[in-house]
């Protein structure tokens, strides 16, 4: 039955209600904030993000989420739970919605015109989803743009700030109870009518491929597109398979003979590529260093392995692809007891550090790595999918995985290596995380590693602890010591771990550096920052961090950082915020309340 918003009900409740709707309760969701060409991500259930989606808001930030579930590119989506369109135009276009068969589930009113949804069961495929955008599209006159599986849309109940100063309401207007079968809008829509579906599947190609398949030479695309899986392996005959964890599986998959699979009449020579129209032969199979076969287009461009050839194909996920393959060729993933409790211990610490327990147990180090909690959680994601067997572990039985700063970088999308680097470092010191040194490291485990960096990146192995008592408590600890010596991630590397908390942790946190002593040129700068830090305390009785910069010259705010808990400890000085009556007294004329060092 349609609803036109109550709006007796709170907007929290309107919003919680209609996010409950579309992904589930307490579901992951995927957030962007964007401000001119800035975005902030979150990720996490939007009870404990909301109210810093809020303050963002507030600040300018345009808040967005993710409507399909997975990621933030349309290779991660991997569950549809609705199909949208964006209408800018509010010209009788509400009207015209409600009209329609099949009327939305919910409408949004928007500044220049409505986002309308139509919420789905759980059997939508990515294949059906793009065919049904164009159509709604199409049949809407809505913008052409919106219509990508990971496709970003405002979040209702939060204001539009194109102008700080001048913010519009972005609000629920309508909502019809009811959840679709996609299929039964497609068919509204007249997508399957002969005449039409030859039509239809072309503009859907088109969205992945820039022209549709051309069959020359390739016996089997119409049915590996129909996902006909007995018959392929009536062709192919798969010999069962059984592996324990993921990385075997696409090892298994990528080493499948190309040519028998796409059904290629090949001699070794060129073919005729199935992904253009190929006149002269410029296709061919590679095979890797690690026996990967590989198909390579010399004319359109196209490189991939078995899984990029059937996302192409079949124009569907990677997610989709994976699982097609593992039933044509018969490969049964069977995970082990010790992968099964390895990976529940990782998810009940994701699910741990989205709570409000950890906030309220833990206030320290909740505090001070809230800022960065999103990159823990993707790490640990990422562990998880990484858990191996039990020859992968480290002297506590937690499982091992490994990887690049680099890499983790990427997948935390960030984009400076050092605040990577340092965030990875905040996290070994309190224990969240373990770094292996490289005695700890197996010679095999270690072999692959090299092989995987292939020479351009260092690679770290890690580890995850269960998020216990004993290890969040050890967490608090640190965190309160890291408050009370003054440290911040400005001044966060070897030198300042070592200084403040001594050689054992600045071994455990920067293993590479094990045993490393303070260089002379870092012992002088420090020196001279203490000689000029004294002199102003003693002088006027007060110190500011910009000060000491500016008298000691070219030395940055990070060596400054890096001694700073040390002498401020060594000689009974502490670091306050200046208030009014400090002002007054030490004749501050500057503006602001910046932070004081002083007897």
């Amino acid at each position: 039955m349609m609803q036109i918003a109550n709006f007796i009900e709170t907007k929290e409740e309107i919003l919680r209600e209609f996010l409950n709707n579309i992904f589930g309760e307490n579901a992951i969701i995927n957030f962007s904030c964007i401000r001119d060409k800035k975005v902030i991500k979150k990720i996490g259930i939007y009870d404990n993000l909301k109210n810093e989606l809020k303050r963002l808001n507030k600040e300018g930030y345009n808040i967005y989420f993710v409507v399909n579930s997975g990621g933030y590119k349309d290779k991660e989506i991997n569950k549809i739970n609705a199909l949208f369109i964006d209408i800018d135009t509010k010209e009788n276009k509400l009207n015209e919605l409600m009209a329609f068969n099949l009327p939305p589930s919910y409408v949004v009113e928007t500044k220049n015109g409505y986002h309308a949804y139509w919420l789905l069961n759980d059997n939508a495929t990515v294949e059906e989803f793009k065919l049904c955008e164009e159509l709604l599209i199409n049949y809407f006159n809505a913008d052409k743009q919106v219509k990508n599986p990971a496709r970003l849309m405002r979040l209702p109940e939060y204001n539009h700030v194109k102008e700080i100063d001048n913010p519009y309401p972005v609000k629920i207007i309508v909502h019809n109870n009811i959840r679709y079968d996609i299929k039964h809008i497609i068919e509204a829509l007249g997508g399957f009518r002969k005449t039409d579906k030859k039509k239809y599947i072309t503009i859907y190609q088109s969205y992945e491929n820039p022209e549709p398949l051309i069959y020359k030479g390739c016996s089997h695309v119409e049915l590996i597109q129909s996902k006909n899986i007995s018959k392929l392996q009536e062709i192919i005959n798969p010999v069962p398979v059984k592996f324990n964890n993921h990385d075997d599986v696409y090892n298994y998959l990528k080493k499948q003979d190309l040519m028998q699979f796409l059904g290629i009449n090949y001699n070794g020579k060129m073919f005729n590529c199935i992904f253009h129209d190929d006149e002269n032969p410029s296709a061919t199979i590679l095979i890797s260093e690690n026996e990967h076969q590989i198909y390579y287009c010399f004319g359109c461009g196209f490189k991939g392995t078995i899984i990029q050839c059937v996302e192409r194909i079949q124009g569907t996920t990677r997610v989709d692809a994976l699982r097609y393959l593992r039933a044509v060729y018969k490969v049964e993933y069977e995970e082990t007891e010790w992968q099964k409790k390895q990976k529940a211990i990782i998810e009940e610490n994701m699910r741990f550090i989205l709570s409000n327990e950890f906030q309220e147990l833990y206030p320290e180090t909740y505090r001070l790595i809230k800022p960065y909690i999103n990159d823990l959680y993707v790490i640990h994601g990422y562990a998880k999918e990484h858990v191996y067997t039990e020859n992968f572990t480290d002297n506590s039985n937690n499982a091992l995985f490994f990887a690049s700063i680099k890499y983790l970088l990427k997948i935390c999308n960030r984009f400076c290596y050092q605040n990577t680097n340092d965030r990875i470092a905040l996290f070994t010191l309190l224990g969240l995380l373990n770094k292996l040194k490289k005695e700890q490291i197996p010679d095999f485990l270690l072999k692959n590693a090299i092989r995987y960096a292939k020479g351009k990146n260092t690679v770290t192995f890690f580890s995850i602890p269960s998020y216990t008592y004993n290890v969040m408590t050890n967490a608090e600890e640190k965190a309160k010591l890291w408050k009370e010596k003054n440290c911040t991630m400005k001044g966060m590397s070897y030198e300042m771990i070592l200084r403040n908390f001594g050689y054992d942790e600045a071994n455990k946190v920067y293993p590479q550096m094990q045993a490393k002593e303070i260089t002379s040129k870092n012992k002088e700068i420090a020196m001279h920052l203490e000689k000029v830090m004294l002199n102003m305390v003693y002088t006027k009785g007060y110190a500011t961090e910009k000060e000491i910069l500016a008298v000691a010259g070219k030395i940055n705010e990070r060596n400054l950082k890096k001694i700073l808990g040390e002498v401020l400890k060594k000689y009974g000085l502490k670091r306050v915020r200046a208030n009014k009556e400090l002002k007054e007294k030490f004749y501050i004329k500057d503006k602001g309340y910046p932070y004081l060092i002083m007897l």
